[in-house]
């Protein structure tokens, strides 16, 4: 009976260079947290505004017009681009008192003016009963703009995983099934499966599509702002495109079952031979399946691979259903290769890549981390 294989141990959080990058993931989730906190500022005024707020009647006594600039683009692209937001003044009385507001709608006029009121004239308005000097002349709800708060939710949910997996424990080495493997003793995890692929495919599609929309939805509001915002809006359609048709090749991808990988033993010593399992199920069919064992090494001096040991390539395989491509391949670690984890200013990683291409599909390459001591 084959040897069960121990469990991975679990590393310190300042074992792993790799987690030295926290602080830029504390940095974005902290983004993120800051633009999201105003949409939720907005949104309790909005809550308010529509159900506490009570209604009154108020004299539009002035208006004015708040002008703002700013530079928009890079490079020769760069230019001023100048927004308007149109404010009021209104008078009204509570309880006995003539309350002065200054103010347009719950937005503050920046959707957009929601209609125009005149000077002299009577409106029927709504006021904080806590403080009537905060007063709308109209109240509006605008979906498009809490749409854009998927921004910001995606910062947070993406740069939060990532800062949790930096700061937290977590196995030096991923086991798939967190038992033996069936041909050899280890079975190593790919560090992207196809149904994360596919989840974090589908959220950028969202949220970008989400923003395209509300990005249109606002510049139509006014023509004037077409022509200051109509090439990044094409760039914007194009990607949007892109991300289409890249979601459709993941969903197609998905289709395809994920190699088994397994090695006979790990960590793996310097100057040790090793065995490589590699198993494809069907249905599958591949323009070219090819295995490696690649050394890959990030640091100070930049990122490269090391070293790359091609140990199996086929072109134009074909899977059948309830059938399978099964090769056990030989590998070997110099006696001068780079361990895992060098130093503190450097990561070296090894991992047995399975490059999977076919025309028309993207996102199909697994890659599986193994420890070289």
């Amino acid at each position: 009976m084959p040897r069960r294989n121990p469990p991975a141990p679990v590393q310190s959080p300042g074992a792993d260079p790799s987690r030295r990058a926290w602080g830029i993931f504390a940095f974005c989730f902290l983004l993120g947290a800051a633009a999201a906190a105003l949409f939720v500022q907005q949104g309790i005024r909005d809550y308010r505004v529509f159900h506490e707020y009570r209604t009154s009647q108020c004299t539009v006594t002035g208006k004015g017009v708040i002008v703002s600039t700013l530079d928009a683009g890079t490079g020769r692209f760069r230019r001023p681009l100048t927004t308007f937001a149109t404010q009021y003044v209104f008078e009204h009385d509570v309880g006995g008192k003539h309350i002065t507001a200054i103010g347009s709608d719950n937005m503050d006029g920046v959707m957009g003016n929601p209609a125009s009121f005149d000077v002299g004239q009577a409106y029927p308005c709504w006021y904080d009963p806590a403080d009537p000097s905060q007063a709308v002349l109209a109240r509006r709800f605008y979906p498009v703009f809490y749409a854009v708060a998927l921004i910001p939710l995606a910062f947070l949910v993406i740069s939060g995983n990532f800062l949790v997996l930096a700061l937290g424990p977590r196995r030096a080495i991923a086991i798939a099934d967190g038992d033996q493997g069936q041909v050899l003793a280890v079975r190593l995890a790919p560090e992207l499966s196809r149904t994360a692929a596919l989840v974090a495919f589908a959220f950028i599609f969202i949220a970008w599509s989400a923003g395209l929309l509300a990005a249109l939805a606002w510049t139509l509001q006014d023509a004037t702002r077409l022509g200051d915002w109509w090439f990044f809006l094409l760039l914007a359609i194009g990607a949007e495109a892109w991300l289409v048709r890249f979601t459709l090749s993941a969903v197609k991808a998905m289709r395809i079952p994920d190699p088994v990988v397994e090695i006979d033993h790990e960590p793996v010593n310097r100057g040790d031979s090793l065995k490589v399992s590699v198993r494809q199920d069907g249905p599958a069919r591949f323009d070219i399946f090819r295995v490696a064992v690649v050394c890959e090494r990030q640091g100070q001096g930049g990122s490269g691979k090391e070293s790359q040991k091609v140990l199996h390539m086929k072109k134009d395989l074909q899977v059948a259903e309830h059938s399978r491509f099964a090769e056990v391949l030989d590998a070997a670690i110099a006696s001068d290769a780079a361990p895992s984890e060098k130093a503190v200013q450097s990561l070296t990683t090894w991992r047995v890549v399975v490059k999977r291409s076919k025309k028309g599909l993207w996102g199909l390459d697994r890659e599986y981390v193994f420890r070289v001591v």
